[in-house]
């Protein structure tokens, strides 16, 4: 039976896990709008707004583009994230809304 010290089946993990953490890259690659991104559905299972606009609102912020997104620093959506949402950091609420994007999709 493998373990998790094998060398093959560690490797495979760290494949996985690299790939995982890619997903919210590439389809930011596709010019998805962050409001399809977390959108009305997601936002309602798992923060305490009802749309991604309502969510960034309870910080301070508006975000329009991934552009506008991007300027706001991620220690700040870190701690909006953590405060509103199920999720402790930001990239952990972009990995979660990649994979409900992408079984809706």
């Amino acid at each position: 039976m493998p373990k998790f010290t094998d060398a093959g089946l560690l490797g495979n993990i760290n494949d996985l896990l690299d790939n995982l953490i890619d997903v919210p890259n590439s389809l930011k690659e596709q010019n998805i709008p962050p409001n399809e991104l977390y959108c009305e559905a997601f936002m309602k299972k798992y923060t305490d707004a009802a749309t991604f606009a309502e969510f960034l609102r309870l910080g301070g912020f508006k975000a329009e583009t991934s552009a506008d997104l991007d300027a706001i620093p991620v220690s700040e959506l870190d701690k909006l994230t953590a405060e509103h949402t199920q999720f402790d950091a930001w990239r952990e609420m972009q990995e979660a809304a990649a994979k409900f994007y992408l079984e809706k999709n």
